[in-house]
């Protein structure tokens, strides 16, 4: 939207890849805890996993957040200059 798709391509290519091993350490989590409540003892997930999920995440935020701030700066500080425009005329 900002006309920045290279940014925003990755922006969005790490916000993904850091939400997807974010949930594969919950659903390895849930599994080990649906698996203890059955009798068979499992460990949860790596929380590691979780972790780089969250760091990964955490970038892909900051770099939109820098880029949100770059593309407000570049725009003008003052509103554009709008002519008095007269109105349409009406006509049957």
């Amino acid at each position: 939207m900002g006309g920045r798709p290279i940014a925003g391509g990755g922006q969005l290519t790490l916000a993904i890849v850091g939400c997807v091993l974010m949930m594969i350490w919950f659903f390895q989590t849930m599994k080990a805890y649906y698996a203890t409540a059955v009798g068979d003892p499992a460990t949860p997930g790596n929380l590691k996993l979780f972790i780089a999920g969250a760091v990964v995440f955490g970038i892909s935020w900051l770099w939109s957040l820098v880029t949100s701030i770059s593309l407000v700066r570049e725009t003008s500080i003052s509103p554009p200059q709008i002519s008095p425009a007269v109105p349409p005329r009406i006509t049957k």
